[in-house]
């Protein structure tokens, strides 16, 4: 009753155990019966958040608009999902959900994302820390869609290649990034 297959997997050194068809079969099922649906339902909001962004973007900074106001809380309306599902997620995890780099990611992300629509209502969209918050915000925005393109068979291999070159790339970007800020 203690043995799990999948804790087993999780904790073994051997990966050619994953080119089993056996192991290929479970794992399949396990994605299909659990996983894609639960996956696909998360993307889904996340893309509903992007095109809420999206549309913020356009009106404050591209048109003339005077419902900036509406527009942020159209924000904050478009993060409930992953707050809410971070938060269960945090709860059911304990301590071990600090454990994991990418979940202070997606805290920075959710909690951004509502400090964003704060510092744009009272601020607005041309002040300087609605600016970079902006900025972060699409940086993490852009992580977070990776993430979800992973879920699409055939988008797989080209997000783990622009993962593992921008990776590579660290280095150079980090010289970059200082570059860009030393112009600015």
């Amino acid at each position: 009753e203690e043995v799990s297959l999948m804790h087993l997997c999780q904790d073994t050194e051997e990966l050619e155990i994953f080119d089993t068809p056996s192991l290929q079969q479970v794992i399949q099922y396990k994605w299909d019966t659990y996983g894609r649906e639960h996956h696909l339902t998360g993307c889904a909001m996340h893309m509903f958040y992007t095109l809420i962004l999206i549309i913020y973007v356009k009106n404050a900074y591209l048109v003339e608009n005077d419902q900036q106001t509406l527009y942020a809380i159209s924000i904050a309306v478009g993060i409930l999902y992953p707050a809410a599902y971070d938060f269960l997620q945090m709860i059911r995890a304990g301590m071990e959900y600090f454990g994991d780099v990418w979940n202070y990611a997606d805290i920075l992300y959710i909690y951004g994302s509502i400090g964003n629509m704060i510092i744009q209502i009272y601020l607005g969209p041309f002040h300087i820390l609605s600016r970079i918050m902006m900025c972060i915000i699409v940086l993490l925005l852009i992580t977070k869609t990776f993430f979800f393109l992973r879920i699409f068979p055939l988008l797989t291999p080209i997000v783990v290649m622009i993962n593992n070159v921008v990776y590579d790339l660290r280095i150079f970007l980090f010289f970059y990034m200082i570059l860009i800020i030393l112009f600015c």
